[in-house]
């Protein structure tokens, strides 16, 4: 994985990851981290696939594989991965999706929104559009950055990396 826990600060802070002073219990910090691994483990492939298309994606996987990236290989590491910073528009990419899907949760008899006393829900959407709209002008300077190097095939790009979305879905 080129992304972890840390990547999910600030701005797409995934709550409740560790159990030191804030009240949860080490069980459920433990089973929100194993979800949000399970959410890196299938997002980032997706990203990566959606921007670089299969064939390119495989071949940086098996890159990373190696251990030491080289070339235009390590190059594409540092556009996607700010290591210092602990940024990237995977995480954000991930972060969208993680929300998606925990805006309910799935029970026996449904999809159900969980109940909290002392608190008022409000919508998700506003985050998980900043999240993307981040993301897909992180993708665009990629995709310059892979147009003017001429070492990948920029036209596998997906689409819907591109597009920009709002609350309103318009």
């Amino acid at each position: 994985m080129l992304i972890n826990e840390e990547y999910f600060k600030g701005e797409i802070v995934i709550p409740n990851l560790n159990s030191v002073g804030n009240g949860i219990s080490s069980q459920i910090a433990s089973s929100n981290l194993e979800l949000l691994l399970s959410f890196i483990n299938k997002y980032e492939r997706r990203f990566l696939v959606s921007l670089l298309g299969r064939d390119c994606a495989d071949e940086f996987y098996k890159e990373i594989e190696k251990g030491e990236l080289s070339g235009k290989w390590l190059d594409l590491k540092n556009k996607l991965v700010d290591e210092t910073l602990k940024l990237s528009p995977i995480a954000n990419y991930v972060y969208y999706w993680y929300r998606r899907d925990n805006v309910s949760i799935t029970t026996g008899v449904g999809e159900m929104e969980t109940d909290s006393d002392n608190s008022v829900r409000v919508s998700p959407a506003l985050k998980m559009c900043r999240a993307w709209n981040e993301m897909v002008d992180w993708v665009i300077d990629i995709q310059t950055w892979m147009k003017s190097s001429g070492s990948f095939n920029y036209r596998n790009i997906d689409v819907n990396l591109l597009k920009r979305i709002n609350t309103f879905n318009l």
